[in-house]
């Protein structure tokens, strides 16, 4: 009572705590908002062409409808690519005048002239139909206003501008393509390119015959290379070099005595129990109710587990054996011998479960049919045509033709193969129903017996101390080597890891080099990118990977900032290792050509000896030839050169080449030119799809925020 009346009497303290309290609360959410994107004015993730992308949105996109399990990162980059389209889709369309009404979305969700979209998310993946009276339903909940489960809202209303973006986007793919017209001398070219053949010879002078050592390369060399491919090797953006080293955490030999250990004493349990199936589930194993042939143990186990089976008596226990990063046990179930395929056919009564009647009367139909067949009064194929309510089968008298285990559910396995003999009837119960089944024909590979296994396993991995040393070890080596260039030296005094580099690393890139897509590599291609980090620094964090399976840290990371490549023709230093091969390979092609000089075809050959080869029946626009191989240099050149002539030396993609054309075939005068016009012209339009996109992507105003956000 004291405590109340001390503050009724402070009670303008109160409230003024409580107003500090408050603000304390507005800062730290804006705050916290900053830190995952900002306040509301920073929670545009993007802008194309003037229009925001709001974070909001993307979230929210995101979450109802590509929220399908996959890779986060990817999933993020569809909808990133998704808004960006629609940006520009939006502001083409509007400059050009097209839209999707209302009663143009609404007949493209329930019409006859369904939009792809909806076909995509509504097709049932078993019938491979839509489900037309669902829909309607919607339909009709839709145009009364019916109250919705909010999430099925928000998906519809997502899968609306989806639709909308999609069609707005094929109108202008229509103007487009309606517009591309071949004109009668494109035509005629592309014609005479086609259906004109040249035969010639070539030698070819590999890159190889010349060793590496002969031919050092300069800086300007690389320079030369670069300024004649500028288009290749130019970045929109600024990109990252960075260089990793792996530790990976592998299982001690103690480690793995325990687990050996641990595996041991589940052997005899495994022998005693009398539930297999549930045994070897919850020991991590696994257990099928088949029976392996020999050539099934060859497919699916190693030799030393094949090896141990044939000696097994049956319920005796097997391990641990060690086998493909795992402890096994395993135990004989059964041994016998079995066909490996079976041919039969079925009368099928279908029962709803639960229904006893249907149940009695289904047996009793197929006793009343079998008596008949046995006695010769009715024929089983006309009769499973009548009476079988199997839909795949009915129609074939029902005849399965031949199958193995695997395609079956057990009970009707179980009768083809391991109960009953060729010429047999057996009635069986499955989940379908009642089956009257022939069994017309066993097939046996060998004489082999069959073998039926449980297996118990346990992962040979390394235990949390080994872990957690492994982490503290790596750790303090970041701590005492913080900068790049000292620990390159340092590791390079070791044997067992050595650094990767990984160049032309982008902003939003998930991926660095071998290692694992996902959070982890983002972090570390977050802190490349922080402000915070220079060149030649040591990330200060241990970098974990996990064992996506068995979830265990399988492999630790150090990195490093090499170099920041700002936009535009990418540095010598940070493209050598990548174009050192295209560079040396240039440089020996010139050398080659200079000794070659004007050496003819027979010539050429003698002097490297080279093989002369022949290539004949060639159109222009081939790309690909057989031993030849993507030579676009030569085969221009056998259309240019004049028949018997030798050209001069050609420096191409995988060699140096003298080219001899030996004959030509002119295409002639086309005579239905209007109907190649036409397939030419129809080829260009299936490109505007991909291409005009693509064209007007390059085109827009893009500004990227979204590594703010992730």
């Amino acid at each position: 009572m004291a405590l109340i009346g001390k503050i009724r009497k402070n009670f303008w303290f109160v409230l003024i705590l409580l107003g500090l309290a408050l603000a304390a609360f507005v800062i730290m959410d804006v705050s916290s908002a900053a830190g995952l994107g900002g306040g509301q004015a920073d929670m545009k993730m993007g802008e194309v062409n003037g229009q925001d992308i709001s974070y909001r949105d993307f979230q929210k996109t995101e979450q109802v409808y590509f929220n399908n399990g996959g890779d986060a990162f990817s999933t993020r980059e569809n909808v990133w690519n998704y808004y960006v389209e629609k940006s520009i889709v939006d502001k083409e369309a509007d400059k050009l005048g097209l839209s999707v009404g209302r009663d143009e979305l609404m007949d493209l969700q329930f019409g006859n002239q369904m939009s792809p979209i909806m076909s995509q998310n509504w097709r049932n993946p078993q019938t491979g139909a839509i489900d037309r009276t669902q829909l309607n339903g919607f339909k009709s909940a839709i145009e009364n206003g019916d109250e919705l489960d909010p999430r099925f809202r928000d998906f519809w209303a997502e899968q609306e501008h989806q639709i909308i973006k999609f069609h707005k986007q094929d109108k202008i793919n229509n103007l487009v393509s309606k517009a591309i017209y071949t004109p009668t001398w494109l035509a005629e070219t592309a014609y005479q390119e086609q259906n004109g053949k040249v035969d010639f010879e070539y030698v070819k002078i590999p890159f190889d015959n010349i060793s590496d050592a002969d031919v050092p390369l300069e800086d300007s060399d690389y320079t030369s290379y670069l300024n004649a491919h500028k288009d290749r090797y130019t970045n929109t953006e600024e990109t990252r070099t960075i260089e990793y080293v792996i530790f990976n955490v592998e299982p001690t030999e103690a480690d793995k005595d325990v687990i050996k250990q641990q595996m041991t004493e589940l052997k005899t349990k495994f022998a005693n129990t009398t539930n297999d199936s549930l045994f070897a589930m919850t020991n991590e194993g696994f257990y099928r109710d088949l029976y392996y042939s020999k050539e099934g143990l060859e497919q699916n186990f190693s030799e030393s587990i094949r090896n141990t089976i044939p000696n097994l008596a049956i319920g005796e226990v097997v391990g641990p054996l060690e086998e493909s990063g795992f402890y096994r046990n395993i135990k004989l179930l059964d041994r016998r011998m079995m066909p490996d395929s079976v041919r039969a056919r079925h009368i099928l009564r279908t029962v709803t479960p639960g229904d006893k009647a249907g149940l009695d009367k289904a047996n009793k139909t197929l006793d009343s049919l079998l008596t008949l067949i046995r006695r010769g009064a009715i024929r089983f194929d006309s009769t499973a045509v009548k009476f079988s309510q199997d839909p795949g089968s009915a129609s074939k008298g029902g005849q399965l033709d031949y199958f193995v285990q695997e395609t079956m559910v057990p009970q009707f396995r179980d009768a083809c193969f391991k109960d009953g003999k060729s010429g047999e009837y057996r009635t069986v119960r499955t989940s379908y129903g009642v089956h009257l089944i022939h069994i017309q024909d066993q097939k046996f590979l060998d004489n082999e017996p069959k073998v039926k296994l449980a297996f118990i396993n346990k992962p040979i991995i390394p235990s949390i101390e080994t872990q957690d040393r492994i982490n503290e070890e790596v750790a303090d080596l970041v701590a005492s080597h913080p900068y790049l260039d000292d620990m390159v030296a340092m590791i390079g005094e070791r044997d067992d890891v050595s650094f990767d580099r990984v160049s032309n690393i982008k902003i939003n890139d998930f991926t660095i080099g071998d290692l694992e897509s996902g959070n982890t590599s983002r972090d570390i291609v977050r802190w490349a990118f922080n402000g915070a980090t220079d060149v030649n620094d040591m990330a200060p964090d241990v970098f974990t990977y996990t064992e996506p399976n068995l979830f265990y840290n399988n492999k630790y990371v150090l990195a490093g900032l090499k170099s920041i490549e700002p936009a535009g023709l990418r540095s010598i230093d940070n493209l050598r290792d990548e174009i050192t091969p295209l560079v040396r390979n240039e440089k020996k092609g010139r050398l080659i050509a200079s000794q070659l000089g004007s050496s003819d075809i027979d010539g050429a050959a003698a002097k490297f000896g080279a093989a002369i080869e022949s290539a004949t029946g060639v159109a222009f626009n081939s790309r690909f030839l057989p031993g030849l191989g993507d030579e676009p240099k030569v085969i221009a050149q056998a259309y240019s050169g004049a028949v018997n002539s030798n050209s001069q030396p050609i420096v191409g993609n995988s060699g140096v080449f003298i080219v001899k054309p030996t004959n030509k075939t002119d295409a002639g005068t086309a005579t239905n030119l209007p109907s190649f016009r036409n397939t030419d012209a129809s080829a260009t339009r299936s490109k505007v799809g991909t291409s005009l996109m693509t064209a007007l992507k390059k085109l827009a105003n893009v500004n990227d925020s979204r590594a703010t956000f992730f």
